[in-house]
């Protein structure tokens, strides 16, 4: 019976951290390096316009905070990489706590890390 408070705690907790995996998608967050950098890669054969589309980062650690950055004037040829550092996002980008999601223009999920 002791054990039985610990686990509802961490069940509870642990229900708040799933999401939805975002749809299949050739735009990609192909690499997050903690507290530093995110970087998002066009694997599509064509150029992709990044104007307005926006990175929202989703800290989930005793409360939720979500901070967004909306990409302006950045355009991806094929197979091309963009980095931004977290100061300039305002993330944290931490690992354990973090989520980031990746939204076009017309605010629809494109990838999530």
């Amino acid at each position: 019976m002791k054990y039985l408070f610990p686990f509802l705690l961490m069940l509870i907790t642990s229900c708040g951290k799933m999401k939805i995996p975002a749809p299949e998608s050739k735009v990609k967050i192909s690499k997050m390096t903690l507290h530093t950098s995110l970087t998002i890669t066009n694997n599509t054969n064509s150029t992709v316009d990044l104007s307005n589309w926006q990175l929202k980062e989703v800290v989930d650690y005793i409360t939720v905070s979500t901070r967004t950055f909306t990409i302006t004037g950045k355009t991806l040829t094929k197979g091309e990489s963009i980095t931004f550092s977290a100061t300039t996002l305002g993330f944290s980008l931490n690992f354990m706590y973090t989520s980031i999601y990746l939204y076009d223009n017309a605010g629809n999920l494109i990838d999530d890390y």
